[in-house]
């Protein structure tokens, strides 16, 4: 049985974590999977060190891919593109977070991180932002979103065999807004997996706050440096992806020093060791992402025995269903975090809630589920 795991461009993050789980539980039925995308950013090497895992698949890359200044039509242009190839294939995987314009006679499987054509309908982009952008390139982007909008509007998916699998409760909902009643009982919910960062020693008194995503103004670190002026008394550990030149990673740091901010540090580009040794050390996890559809790095924090804070928002509810742990204005974290501590009783008590709460997203269960639907799809 052949199989093809397809999006339009693929890096490093949850959606390449799921995939190679995909492959993982493949490989194990003796399946080597081919991806087809426009482009793989990552080598096997790579892959290996990321996630952990040796994995084997064929990598077929689209050529050309001349829209890729366009990433909402280019999603679109990618399915018509290999709509042929596909085909050739006895399933489909899909991770292009959308299903419009594939041929409607293929074996489909879509695993949904937060359906592209809400992001497009209701401008709720959650990656990208054109504040620094220069008025083409502002204007590129209002062109690629209106065009998207409208062949969203004129594309009625019906894909005969299609299983949509969403990653939480709220990309569930989302789903079934946009794309009506026709799907609303054709929907799974699986979580993604998470790969757990269990503490193996006891905190250290001295109290300390860490967040973890990629530099982006999205993760809204920037907001996060301004909190941790408030609390000179307590350190500040940002953790993640970024080039030193990056504008958003030299705005940050900048103001750092500017305003000689002592109590944060900017950990770009951890090693697992390191990034692991650093949320072990850590009381407290900030998360400022609005409207994440899931929230992998709060299982993470959690899983280490840290108390999140987190925007009352998206998928972000679900995970921390702690109410008192959630706020919705920025302002409200440093009420939260007096408060927790002042009260350290509390820690303890969030920590035993929130630790029960998450066995749901350990790896072994996303395996498990996904191989039930393979298996009733009959094709395991």
């Amino acid at each position: 049985m052949t199989f093809a795991i397809i999006q339009d461009e693929i890096n490093k993050g949850g959606r390449l974590a799921v995939i190679v789980e995909i492959i993982s539980i493949l490989n194990k039925h003796k399946i080597t999977p081919d991806i087809i995308t426009f482009k793989l950013n990552l080598s096997r090497e790579e892959i290996l060190k990321e996630y952990n895992q040796e994995i084997n698949f064929n990598y077929i890359q689209i050529k050309p891919n001349i829209l890729r200044k366009l990433p909402e039509i280019n999603k679109l242009l990618f399915h018509i593109l290999i709509n042929k190839k596909l085909k050739l294939y006895d399933v489909i995987i899909n991770s292009n977070n959308t299903f419009d314009f594939l041929n409607k006679k293929i074996n489909l499987i879509s695993y949904i991180h937060y359906p592209r054509k809400d992001r497009v309908f209701h401008k709720k982009s959650i990656h990208q932002d054109s504040s620094g952008n220069n008025l083409l390139s502002k204007l590129i982007l209002k062109f690629d979103k209106l065009t998207a909008l409208l062949l969203y509007k004129i594309s009625i998916p019906r894909i005969i065999n299609h299983t949509i699998i969403a990653n939480s409760q709220f990309t569930k909902k989302a789903i079934e807004k946009v794309y009506g009643k026709y799907y609303n009982e054709n929907i799974e919910i699986i979580y993604p997996p998470v790969d757990f960062i269990n503490a193996t020693k006891n905190k250290q008194d001295t109290l300390s706050v860490c967040s973890l995503g990629r530099f982006h103004p999205s993760k809204r670190q920037f907001e996060q440096i301004q909190i941790a002026q408030q609390f000179p008394e307590v350190e500040f550990n940002l953790i993640g992806f970024a080039n030193k030149e990056d504008t958003y990673f030299k705005k940050c740091n900048n103001y750092i020093i500017q305003n000689k901010i002592k109590n944060v540090s900017l950990l770009n580009n951890l090693s697992y060791s390191k990034l692991q040794e650093t949320l072990e050390n850590s009381t407290f996890f900030i998360h400022t992402m609005i409207n994440e559809p899931f929230g992998i790095v709060t299982v993470q924090a959690i899983s280490a025995g840290i108390i999140p804070i987190v925007h009352n928002s998206g998928g972000q509810k679900e995970v921390v269903p702690v109410k008192e742990l959630r706020y919705n204005k920025l302002e409200e974290i440093k009420n939260i975090l007096n408060h927790l501590i002042n009260n350290p009783q509390l820690i303890k008590k969030y920590q035993q809630v929130l630790l029960s709460n998450i066995e749901k997203y350990k790896p072994n269960n996303f395996k498990d589920n996904y191989k039930k639907i393979l298996n009733k799809k009959g094709l395991l």
